[in-house]
């Protein structure tokens, strides 16, 4: 089993370092005082992993550091409603690909596409990832009992993101708290073209749990 091929770094991505003049320091100096403020909002509110990717972005790491999920924080993910309707799609996205060509008697792999997912339901989560990508890596086997195929998918939930701000300015007097939000966003943001911050690669997966799926096709 294996995930997809990591998608690209997303275009938007602001570029480290390239906001380098004296009045873009200074505006870093301000943005990094409300730095410690959204990080004081995450503790506050116990919101543990939303703090913990927060304060790796601010650590400003090199160009090619990844944070692996702890097994907690995958499961904190898993348990949220938009993740579980994904993989309920990946999975059968599985079952309609061994249906069409059943290959009876032999294991294969048969892994999804990564799914755009934005869990609403946990705000630790959303305020750590928000919209983020999983897939299904799969070992398959079908089988045949008299007329009915049966099916069962040994599987890994692989979890990645580009944990980023990338949020423009919105001035909304109809939805000040968007408003607010999007523009604490273009502060972190401006952060990293200043080179006081930086974006990293977030990744985890089920694979010290085994999981799978039974039943007929």
């Amino acid at each position: 089993m294996h995930p997809p091929p990591e998608p690209a770094i997303p275009d938007n991505v602001v570029k480290y370092g390239s906001a380098d003049g004296w009045l873009d320091k200074f505006e870093a100096a301000m943005n990094a005082s409300e730095a410690g403020y959204v990080a004081l909002f995450f503790d506050v509110h116990g919101y543990d992993f939303a703090s913990d990717l927060f304060d790796l972005y601010i650590g400003n790491n090199g160009p090619d550091f990844r944070y692996v999920l702890t097994d907690d924080q995958v499961w904190e993910i898993l348990a949220t409603n938009d993740v579980g309707k994904k993989i309920d799609d990946g999975l059968k996205y599985i079952q309609d690909v061994a249906r069409k060509d059943p290959q009876t008697g032999t294991t294969r792999e048969i892994t999804t596409d990564w799914m755009l997912t934005f869990p609403t339901d946990n705000p630790d989560v959303v305020d750590a990832l928000a919209h983020f990508s999983i897939a299904i890596g799969s070992d398959t086997t079908v089988t045949k009992d008299g007329n009915e195929l049966l099916c069962e998918i040994d599987y890994v939930v692989y979890i990645y993101d580009y944990y980023n701000f990338d949020q423009s300015r919105h001035f909304e007097l109809d939805d000040p708290i968007y408003s607010f939000k999007t523009n604490v966003d273009a502060d972190m943001r401006q952060l990293e073209a200043a080179g006081w911050a930086r974006s990293f690669r977030v990744s985890g997966d089920t694979s010290n749990v085994p999981m799978f799926w039974i039943g007929s096709l």
